[in-house]
């Protein structure tokens, strides 16, 4: 069965109930509803839309060039901003540990035990060389 339908105002409420009336009849005019719209023919009103205009793009000035990392922080190695470093090297990691390289360029990491996961974000020609991984590896925003 459909539900019952919702109780009548008792008259004590907002006092907003007349505009909302007003509007609701409005919206149920059913056909005539679109009676008082402006007929627009293909292609009309296209010349008075104003053209967007492309920007000249400004360059973001040069980043300032962070400091290259590489440091074990809690359980995680954290391997940032590298440039050319081909003989990085992760020795004696627990199992528990990962590994995440961010921003790494030409660079070569070597880990030498097995670690839970390894992550590589927004690096540029980058190797990892590893025995083993529990969970898992990732390449994000990498090329």
């Amino acid at each position: 069965p459909p539900p019952p339908p919702p109780p009548a105002d008792s008259g004590g409420g907002g006092g907003g109930g007349g505009a909302a009336n007003a509007l609701f009849a409005e919206i149920n005019q059913g056909a005539n509803i679109t009676s008082h719209l402006k007929h627009v023919k293909k292609g009309e009103g296209l010349k008075d839309r104003p053209v967007p205009v492309a920007k000249a793009a400004a360059k973001p000035a040069a980043a300032a060039a962070k400091p290259p990392k590489f440091a074990l922080e809690d359980k995680r190695w954290c391997v940032e901003y590298q440039k050319g470093a081909k003989d990085l090297c992760v020795s004696e990691p627990l199992v528990k540990h990962t590994v995440y390289l961010f921003k790494c360029e030409d660079c070569v990491l070597k880990v030498s035990a097995k670690v839970n996961h390894i992550t590589l974000d927004s690096c540029k020609k980058t190797a990892v060389v590893f025995d083993s991984v529990m969970a898992g590896g990732g390449v994000v925003h990498s090329t």
